[in-house]
C-alpha cells in the first residue's frame, strides 16, 4: 500500500510511556484510541526514511498507515496511469519542438520553467485525488529540450562560411552544392611564408565554392592587401577556362573604375603560375553574414545606417553604369568604426559585356530579387 502521509513526525498526539504508567496521563485521554507502542528515543535505532523526514520513527509510520486504513485515504496507481504518463512524454516533445526553436532565450527558459510548475501541479493535483502521477520523464525531456536549444544558438552551432565567390544558377535547373574538394581548394605553394607574384602571403581569410581569399603584404610600398585568387584548371574543363578566367578579371575592370568610400578599391591583377588574382584593399572589419543568424541580429538603428551606405556605394556604382547583381551580407564588410564596404563585383554587368546570355542567371539564388 502507498501511504498517505499526514504530514511529518509526529503528526500524532505523544505521551512518554513511563508517564502513562505513573498515572500522570489520565485515563479518558486514551480511552476509545488506538494505542500504538514504540521506540521514539534517540539511540532506539527504529527510524527510516520517508518524503517528510530522514528520522522518521517506525511507530509513527504505522500510526500513519493505520490512519489511512481507517478513512480509506490511499494513494493509488490504476492500470491507465502508464498511459497518461506516456502521453505527457509525447506532448511534451511535441508542444517543446514546434515552439523552443523560434523562441528568444528568455523566452525559451521562461516556456521551460513554466511548463516544469504545470506538472508539478498536475503531479500535486494527482495526490490530491489519492492517485499517483509520475512526472519524472516529461521533466526530463523538458530539461533536454532546453539543452538541446541552447546547443543549436550556442557560438559557432550556426556558423556560416561566408563565400566571397558567387553561385550560378541556371534556369530550370538547382544550383549545385559545391563538393567537398572545391570547398578545401588551397593554392599550391601559398601557405603563410609563400609568394604570389610580389605579394607576400601572411594567412588565409576565407575560401569560398571557387575561391581563396589571402591576407598579404606589397613589399614595394609596404601595404596590407587581400589577394584573391582561383585556379580555374582545377575546376573546370579547358573550353570553359576562358570564359571564366574573362568574368573573373571583370571583377578587377568593374571595381578598379569605382573609386569610393564603400567599395572595396582594387589595386593590382594579373596571374602567377597559372594561378589568377586580384590584389585588393585589406579591410579590418567583420562580414556582415555574421549577424543573419536570429540571435545575432544587429539593432534597427545600425541596420539603417549600414543599408544608407551600402545604397550610396551601389548608386556610386550604378550611375557609373556598373551593376553588382550580388549584393547579400557575404559580400559587406564593416570596419570597427562602422564604415560600410561592398565587396565582390565579381559578376556585375558591365555596358559592354556579353558575358550573360539569355536564360542564365547569375548570383546567389536565396538573396535574388523575386
Amino acid at each position: 500500500m502507498l501511504i498517505s502521509y499526514y504530514g511529518g513526525n509526529q503528526s500524532f498526539p505523544y505521551h512518554p510511556s513511563t508517564d502513562v504508567l505513573s498515572g500522570k496521563i489520565p485515563p479518558g485521554t486514551l480511552r476509545d484510541k488506538i494505542v500504538l507502542v514504540g521506540v521514539t528515543a534517540a539511540g532506539g535505532h527504529d527510524f527510516l526514511a520517508t518524503p517528510f523526514s530522514s528520522r522518521f520513527s517506525g511507530v509513527e509510520k504505522h500510526a500513519q498507515a493505520a490512519a489511512a486504513i481507517l478513512e480509506g485515504r490511499f494513494i493509488a496507481r490504476p492500470p491507465w496511469i502508464s498511459f497518461v504518463e506516456f502521453g505527457l512524454v509525447l506532448v511534451t516533445g511535441f508542444l517543446l519542438s514546434f515552439f523552443l526553436p523560434g523562441m528568444k532565450p528568455a523566452r525559451q527558459l521562461i516556456l521551460c520553467l513554466a511548463y516544469i510548475l504545470v506538472l508539478g501541479g498536475l503531479m500535486i493535483g494527482a495526490f490530491s485525488q489519492g492517485l499517483w502521477l509520475k512526472i519524472f520523464f516529461p521533466g526530463l525531456l523538458v530539461i533536454l529540450q532546453y539543452i538541446l536549444a541552447t546547443a543549436r544558438r550556442a557560438p559557432g552551432a550556426e556558423k556560416e562560411i561566408p563565400v566571397p565567390g558567387e553561385v550560378t544558377a541556371v534556369m530550370g535547373q538547382e544550383a549545385k552544392e559545391p563538393t567537398l574538394s572545391e570547398r578545401t581548394l588551397r593554392m599550391e605553394g601559398g601557405g603563410a611564408g609563400k609568394k604570389i607574384d610580389r605579394y607576400e602571403i601572411l594567412g588565409e581569410l576565407g575560401h569560398g565554392a571557387m575561391r581563396v581569399v589571402y591576407k598579404g603584404r606589397d613589399p614595394i610600398i609596404d601595404r596590407l592587401v587581400a589577394v584573391k585568387t582561383i585556379r580555374f584548371d582545377r575546376l573546370y574543363e579547358d573550353q570553359e577556362i576562358l570564359g571564366l578566367k574573362e568574368r573573373f578579371f571583370k571583377e578587377a575592370q568593374a571595381a578598379g573604375r569605382l573609386a569610393h568610400p564603400n567599395i572595396v578599391t582594387i589595386f593590382d591583377v594579373g596571374e602567377d603560375r597559372g594561378l589568377s588574382y586580384i590584389a585588393m584593399e585589406f579591410v579590418e572589419g567583420e562580414v556582415l553574414s555574421q549577424h543573419i543568424g536570429r540571435d545575432r541580429l544587429l539593432p534597427v538603428e545600425e541596420v539603417l545606417e549600414i543599408v544608407a551606405q551600402a545604397a550610396e556605394a551601389l548608386d556610386f556604382a550604378h550611375q557609373r553604369q556598373i551593376v553588382h547583381r550580388d549584393i547579400k551580407p557575404a559580400n559587406i564588410m564593416r570596419t570597427p568604426d562602422g564604415q560600410i564596404k561592398v565587396m565582390d563585383f565579381g559578376i556585375a554587368k558591365l555596358p559592354s559585356s556579353t558575358l550573360t546570355k539569355a536564360g542564365s542567371v547569375l548570383g546567389t539564388p536565396s538573396y535574388m530579387s523575386p
